[in-house]
């Protein structure tokens, strides 16, 4: 895999490859680094908390029987 961040000084850019990709299909991805994202920032306003809870996995056993009871 090939991963590197440039910057951009013409519309037309040059893509040299290992031999060893010949005739294999590759996939290519560009985008501006610097465009907002369309997901939702872990710092953005009203970020929600999670809280973890251990179990002791000595006490703790599954029951699936008690799953589905109400």
């Amino acid at each position: 895999m090939i991963r590197t961040i440039i910057t951009v000084k013409d519309q037309i850019l040059r893509l040299v490859l290992p031999k060893d990709w010949i005739g294999k299909s590759i996939e290519v991805i560009a985008f501006s680094v610097n465009e907002p994202s369309l997901t939702p920032q872990l710092t953005s306003p009203g970020q929600k908390n999670i809280t973890v809870i251990e179990v002791p996995q000595i006490s703790y056993r599954f029951n699936r029987d008690e799953l589905h009871e109400r």
